[in-house]
């Protein structure tokens, strides 16, 4: 069940732009180094990926030794259970199929037995409360041997979660709370000592059986001692984590994996062998990898839980990896990352033929600045990747002619049409008439409020706010002070304050200066956080971040009660109607790449309906992607799908947004002008270290913004 707590949600970005409109005449061209990207990528260890027995239409698979044979568990939604023999040499499948039994079926375990294997099944009925546990017996034809019910070897409330067999003929269960226990050939049940029933067991391929808890740890059981003897494992660290374990195979004692490696391990010598790196096989994201079970020809049989999904990895020769170019990413995100761009170069490195995507992480979780000073150092010393996923001192770098204008390919790729997309978020990305910075979704940072209140207006200045005439009591913001108001409206809109074309600023202007006093006159320190304020009109505005239709409908619903309200914001500069889009997934492209071809084919992929709608948390750059996922949460959920926001000690179940609402939404989306504030951290500092002076009553607003006026603009003409 989803928990989101609502609150304001200002996500910064990695580059930003002040934005201009279509009409505005393209700057020429900038000079660009004629010798093309420079960094280096290499590709190791790599694995093909392809569908397993997708004719068979599986569920999520278990895999397990059988002979030379692979048998296979896959339990389906409809509660049909398959078992099968799949053979890796011949790669036939020999199947059985069974209808669930009781209220759901689950598997506790899969014995080997030389020219058998047995599956032990978990049937559970709910009401009142029982458990039947079946044994099959199968040969390797997957002929039906034999059904026995073990249901009256076991105590009642056991809960069987894992079971395996030693070499002797000893079952080992891990029972769920009650820790693992010994299972003799003539039937007699002990407890294993230090063991909590957690733990994942399987048959090492020295015959014993292993434990592994939290995939962490690793024990030996032994059936004559009855103990967990723990085997020491020097876990291998890979950015903010150590690695996980999970079950070994005939080559390997245990597994391991990082979120970029899968290593075998042995532990007669402790040693360590590189399998698989997943990232250049084409598997990344948030997904669960203990489902993996290696071949002894060295292919890798791997299930994905999120998708129910089975794949079969093989390893790419050398000739394969020559024969294929190699675009190169730079990126500042950790390696392994759940992120919708990541899983998009992912699935874009699968469908193309002769090209893929390789990404370089500058993340360091060991430095202070977690790399980003490593890779402006990179690209200052010339190694420049193909595409650039994060751009520190994106203006910097723009003005010396390292990014490609992607509008240009918009208007010369006769399939690319404008109608298709928010034309007005790209246009909010330009810098100096150009689309340097390319964003496939977005938020919108803005303001909700109470209609009643805003006189018929969606776009007012802050003094228009001031002189509303609101109910005694009513503040414009609830528990806000000087930094924090200031910082939710000017950080989002500084770069209307800046001109990069003719390097100048007009912070000394009067409605810099009226921005200054009007939140001069908030209070020093923030008040606690008054949750009912906006039902209960004792506050106007409230901040918040809309990525989705659900997300301006729960808003709505939980902080002002289902309240008719608008959008609305305050617009630096008159232009749009105060929105401010705060861009995600940005990247930028080299000038110099000699891959631009695949890299826009790449920027359509990430656009195109279907993989727009996967973006669940951000809004679609691709208008039927929106219209779809707006029709989407106007409908009814199921109980497992509801989504509940929190406001005191209240938990709000959101109900589905209504058709007015998402014209609502539309109506404001077209008429946001700006991107977010400016990713210069050197005029953001200059601002907050005179902004902070003025509002502790160390100056007036004037000589703030005359001070900042002096310092950016010496600043822009050393820089531009």
């Amino acid at each position: 069940m989803k928990r989101l707590l609502t609150g304001i949600t200002l996500l910064a970005l990695l580059c930003t732009m002040a934005g201009c409109t279509k009409s505005r005449p393209q700057a020429p061209p900038r000079e660009t180094v004629p010798s093309g990207a420079t960094m280096e990528v290499t590709m190791s260890h790599s694995f093909r990926w392809e569908d397993f027995l997708p004719q068979e239409e599986l569920g999520m698979c278990h895999f397990h030794p059988f002979g030379e044979n692979t048998f296979v568990y896959s339990p389906k939604p409809d509660g049909t259970h398959i078992f099968g023999i799949w053979s890796q040499e011949s790669g036939e499948f020999v199947r059985r199929d069974y209808k669930e039994q009781g209220d759901f079926t689950q598997l506790s375990g899969i014995y080997d037995m030389g020219d058998t294997v047995q599956v032990l099944l978990r049937q559970v009925i709910n009401q009142p409360l029982s458990m039947t546990y079946l044994r099959y017996t199968f040969d390797a034809q997957m002929n039906e041997l034999s059904v026995e019910d073990v249901t009256a070897q076991y105590p009642s409330e056991w809960w069987i979660e894992n079971t395996a067999m030693d070499a002797q003929g000893n079952r080992f269960h891990a029972v769920v709370g009650e820790g693992i226990f010994c299972e003799k050939p003539d039937g007699t049940l002990s407890p294993v000592e230090d063991t909590e029933g957690n733990e994942d067991v399987y048959r090492g391929r020295d015959g014993s059986v292993y434990a592994i808890l939290d995939r962490r740890t690793l024990k030996k059981l032994h059936a004559d001692t009855l103990k967990a003897e723990k085997i020491p494992v020097e876990l291998p660290k890979y950015e903010l984590n150590c690695g996980y374990l999970m079950r070994g195979n005939t080559q390997y004692d245990v597994l391991c994996y990082t979120d970029e490696f899968l290593y075998g391990m042995n532990l007669t010598d402790g040693s360590m062998t590189e399998i698989l790196n997943w990232q250049e096989s084409d598997v990344v994201g948030d997904m669960d990898k203990r489902q993996l079970y290696l071949l002894p020809d060295g292919r890798a049989l791997f299930t994905i839980y999120e998708t129910l999904s089975n794949y079969i990895l093989t390893p790419r020769t050398q000739a394969e990896v020559e024969s294929m170019t190699l675009i190169s990413m730079a990126d500042m995100s950790s390696i392994g990352s759940s992120s919708w761009f990541d899983k998009m170069v992912s699935k874009f490195n699968r469908q193309s033929k002769n090209s893929r995507i390789v990404t370089k992480s500058y993340f360091d979780s060991d430095a202070p600045d977690f790399g980003v000073e490593a890779l402006k150092k990179d690209l200052l010393d010339g190694i420049i990747p193909d595409i650039l996923a994060s751009t520190p001192d994106y203006h910097t770098f723009s003005e010396k002619g390292m990014f490609e204008d992607l509008s240009v390919w918009m208007e010369n790729d006769p399939d690319f049409h404008e109608e298709d997309y928010f034309m007005n978020f790209f246009e909010a990305l330009e810098y100096k008439g150009r689309l340097e910075c390319m964003g496939f979704g977005f938020g919108v940072n803005t303001y909700m409020a109470k209609t009643e209140f805003l006189d018929g207006s969606q776009r007012l200045t802050l003094s228009d706010y001031a002189n509303l005439t609101l109910p005694e009591g009513m503040e414009l913001l609830s528990a806000a002070n000087k930094e924090s108001a200031f910082h939710d409206l000017m950080y989002t809109q500084l770069a209307e304050f800046v001109d990069y074309e003719t390097a100048s600023c007009s912070f000394d202007s009067e409605e810099f200066v009226s921005l200054l006093a009007f939140f001069s006159d908030f209070p020093e320190k923030a008040a606690v956080r008054d949750d009912y304020a906006y039902r209960e009109n004792r506050a106007l505005l409230y901040p918040t971040q809309i990525y989705s239709l659900q997300n301006f409908h729960g808003t709505a619903q939980c902080w002002f009660d289902n309240a008719d309200v608008t959008l609305t914001g305050t617009p630096i500069g008159g232009r749009g109607n105060g929105g401010v889009f705060a861009a995600y997934g940005l990247i930028t492209v080299s000038s110099a790449s000699q891959h631009k071809e695949e890299i826009w084919k790449f920027i359509k992929f990430c656009l195109c309906e279907e993989n727009q709608l996967m973006n669940e948390f951000s809004i679609p750059v691709n208008r039927n992607a929106l219209v779809k996922a707006m029709e989407q949460d106007q409908q009814p959920v199921g109980e497992l799908d509801k989504t509940w926001y929190t406001i005191g000690d209240e938990q709000i179940e959101i109900t589905p947004a209504t058709a007015e609402e998402a014209e609502k939404l539309l109506t404001y989306l077209e008429g946001v002008a700006l991107s977010t504030g400016l990713d210069d951290t050197t005029i953001q500092n200059i601002v907050e270290e005179e902004t902070a002076k003025c509002f502790a009553g160390d100056c007036t607003a004037e000589d703030a913004a005359k001070i900042i006026q002096g310092r950016v603009s010496l600043y822009l003409a050393e820089q531009y």
